[in-house]
C-alpha cells in the first residue's frame, strides 16, 4: 500500500505540474493514470488469479508474490497495458471526436511520461522486482 500511496502522490504532483504548463486536464488525467497504471495492471492480474477482490486473499497470494520475479508475468501486464494506453486513445480520439494529432501525441507522450516515471521510481527507490 505504500507503494501506491507515493505513486498516486508523484502522479498528482507530475499531473499538477503538467496542468500548470498546458492547462488541460485531459493531459493531467493521462499523467496520472500513466503512473498508476502498472500497479492496477499487476492487482488486477493476481486478482484474476486468486478469484477474490479480498486484499488480504490477493496480497497473500502466490500470484502477488510471483509478479516481480516472473518474466512471463512481467510480458503479460505490459501487453495489458499497451492494450489500455491503445483503448484509452481511442476513446479519447473516437468518441470524443477530438482532432487525432495534437491531442493523440500529447495525452499518449503524457501517458508514457506517467508510466516511465512510475517504471524509473520503482526500479531506483520502492522495488527492485526484476531489474536486479
Amino acid at each position: 500500500m505504500a507503494g501506491l500511496l507515493v505513486h498516486a502522490a508523484v502522479g498528482v504532483i507530475f499531473g499538477l505540474i503538467v496542468y500548470f504548463i498546458f492547462k488541460r486536464k485531459d493531459y493531467s488525467i493521462a499523467v496520472f493514470t500513466g503512473n498508476l497504471l502498472p500497479d492496477f495492471i499487476g492487482v488486477g492480474y493476481a486478482c484474476l488469479i486468486t478469484m477474490s477482490l479480498n486484499p488480504y486473499v490477493v496480497l497473500t497470494s502466490a500470484a502477488w508474490i510471483s509478479i516481480d520475479k516472473d518474466y512471463v508475468v512481467q510480458s503479460f501486464w505490459i501487453f495489458l497495458e499497451a492494450t489500455f494506453i491503445m483503448l484509452y486513445l481511442f476513446f479519447h480520439v473516437y468518441v470524443k471526436k477530438r482532432k487525432p494529432h495534437h491531442e493523440l501525441e500529447g495525452n499518449l507522450a503524457l501517458l508514457l511520461f506517467g508510466f516511465i516515471t512510475h517504471m524509473m521510481m520503482d526500479m531506483i527507490i520502492l522495488e527492485h522486482g526484476i531489474w536486479y
